[in-house]
């Protein structure tokens, strides 16, 4: 099994499935991903039971108006961002995958008042099998953003969040619409 990891300021998370039935709140599967986030299962639990449509699986559902948001109510036990940080990702595939280029669309993209209101990340640390490889700075803006790492073939990789910009409302949400992981051009399903 493949795992990838993407950190992104707070904490490593992990991604599982994006369209089926769901473990817990903190893990979920998507096609070939297994995520995994760093927040805490009973956090995230309350959050769902609250906001049911801010799911994991929303990272990697192809619909920028669907967002998982972080609430930021602590880390998972167990869970050890690589930058010390407190929000991340994990995402593991099905076998060992080859990648050169992340891409996230930073922030809830359904509509412009929304993406304003809520916070975004600018800054993350990504890390592959357990390794620092690159920190990047995202651009405070709606839309997809493309960060190239070295290309090699991983297990895992984990995004940290590594600075957050505060949104105009009082949620304190972290929102981030979409994922993906690309080689050489081509998506990787």
């Amino acid at each position: 099994m493949a795992v990838l990891v993407v950190l992104m300021a707070g904490s490593a998370a992990q991604v599982v499935q994006a369209c089926g039935d769901e473990a817990a709140d903190n893990e979920t599967t998507v096609g070939h991903w297994n995520i995994y986030s760093s927040e805490v299962e009973g956090a995230q639990d309350a959050t769902s039971r609250r906001f049911p449509h801010f799911k994991l699986a929303h990272l990697m559902d192809n619909d920028a108006a669907t967002p998982w948001v972080f609430r930021g109510q602590g880390r998972k036990s167990g869970f050890e961002p690589t930058w010390g940080t407190r929000h991340a990702l994990q995402f593991e595939h099905d076998t060992p995958v080859e990648i050169d280029e992340i891409r996230i669309m930073n922030g809830y993209n359904k509509r412009p008042d929304l993406f304003r209101r809520n916070d975004r990340v600018v800054e993350i640390g990504i890390g592959m099998d357990q390794k620092k490889v690159k920190t990047a700075v995202l651009s405070d803006k709606m839309g997809w953003h493309s960060v190239s790492i070295p290309r090699r073939k991983a297990a895992s990789l984990v995004i940290e969040m590594i600075g957050v910009r505060k949104g105009s409302g009082q949620d304190n949400d972290i929102c981030i619409s979409e994922v993906a992981f690309y080689n050489r051009g081509k998506r990787i399903r």
